[in-house]
């Protein structure tokens, strides 16, 4: 499959960081000054917060702060179709903006893309939890090891075994 950067697109203002999932639309969106929560969207258009320590809400209002944004990225995806951009020169440019990204300032957050193109974000505040881009989704490992994955087929939990399973190897 190919790598999960080349899947995931990103575009921040001075608030936040926003990244978008092109196939399944999958939302993650990230307040830069966050102390390790963020919110996401999961395919089938549900919105979540999920915590540093591993547990997982989901609001009543479905809003996120950052519409803005994902209503920039989704617009920039549509002239890109428009303008028959092929799929390999958007992944490449899907793929540089995010090592771009992770080059500058996120606030709290701190961003790598692994040897293995998978995008990598921790925050400063919340050791031990990570979060990792997919090329399916999204993994969250939560400081108490146990992960919640969110794909195709909704959230699902997971265990720190199975977790381990999906991330790249050391």
């Amino acid at each position: 499959s190919p790598p999960a950067s080349v899947h995931w697109r990103v575009k921040m203002d001075e608030s936040y960081a926003v990244f978008v999932h092109e196939t399944t639309g999958t939302v993650v969106e990230l307040a830069l000054s966050s102390k390790g929560w963020f919110a996401c969207r999961d395919p089938q258009w549900k919105m979540h917060t999920l915590y540093p320590e591993g547990s997982v809400d989901t609001p009543r209002v479905q809003v996120f702060d950052a519409e803005h944004i994902i209503t920039d990225l989704r617009f920039d995806f549509e002239q890109e179709l428009v303008s028959g951009i092929s799929q390999k020169e958007e992944g490449a440019g899907n793929h540089a903006r995010l090592v771009e990204v992770a080059a500058g300032d996120m606030g709290n957050w701190e961003m790598a893309v692994s040897e293995h193109n998978q995008v990598l974000l921790s925050n400063k505040r919340a050791p031990g939890a990570l979060l990792v881009l997919i090329s399916t989704g999204l993994c969250f490992v939560g400081s108490s090891g146990d992960a919640v994955l969110v794909d195709e087929a909704g959230i699902s939990r997971l265990g720190a075994k199975e977790a381990r399973a999906l991330l790249p190897a050391e």
